[in-house]
């Protein structure tokens, strides 16, 4: 850091102690901008013989997002000095540099499971992959189709009707209306696949259409 970054640097530990939300947030930002170069190098030096070129820059993008969110986290940064500052920024590249290579190392795997050779040396898609892919497709119409459904539906039949419904459809639908996509709810109601998911869902829309008849008479 030079002189300037200091005094930036006083002013944030100033305003964190007096619980100024905005210049906290303002400052750190300053700081991270004076210092791009800095974290750049950190990025460099921690990944320059494991990972290529492209793969750096989205590491660099990562802990640059990491950093810019630190004064939104309960457990941002807690030190006074520019070592300290430093040090804080080495562990967020650190953690980004791995988190990176990991999902490159992953995403290597899934195309190399993807691709096959045929007899005359050209790449080709395996035949799960073709049909993963036509699968994906299928859920994707699936999808727009629903929200076509729900979207045609009355917020006063929702709240006449979803109080009605099963806590599992209920909740199954609620995630329709948000928009949510499969990985989240997954996530979010406990299940173990994607199949799972549809088939709840497929019962869930059957029990809203049930309602929805009823509604109209």
């Amino acid at each position: 850091m030079r002189d300037g970054d200091e005094t930036i640097l006083r002013l944030f530990v100033a305003a964190r102690a007096a619980g100024d939300g905005q210049a906290v947030a303002r400052l750190w930002a300053e700081l991270l901008t004076l210092n791009f170069d800095r974290v750049e190098q950190l990025v460099y030096l921690e990944s320059h013989d494991r990972l290529s070129r492209q793969v750096q820059e989205d590491a660099l993008q990562l802990a640059l997002l990491r950093l810019a969110m630190i004064p939104r986290r309960r457990r941002g940064f807690e030190g006074t000095t520019k070592g300290e500052w430093v040090e804080f920024s080495k562990r967020v590249v650190r953690a980004a540099c791995i988190d990176t290579q990991r999902r490159e190392v992953r995403h290597s795997e899934r195309r190399a499971g993807l691709h096959t050779t045929d007899e005359e040396g050209q790449e080709r898609l395996t035949k799960e992959a073709y049909e993963a892919i036509l699968k994906e497709e299928d859920e994707r119409d699936d999808d727009r189709e629903l929200r076509r459904e729900l979207g045609a539906l009355s917020d006063e039949f929702f709240d006449w009707a979803l109080p009605q419904m099963s806590e599992s459809h209920r909740k199954m639908i609620e995630c329709d209306r948000q928009g949510m996509s499969t990985e989240k709810i997954i996530a979010k109601l406990g299940k173990k696949t994607r199949d799972a998911v549809y088939k709840l869902r497929e019962r869930a829309m059957k029990a809203l259409m049930k309602l929805r008849e009823e509604y109209k008479a």
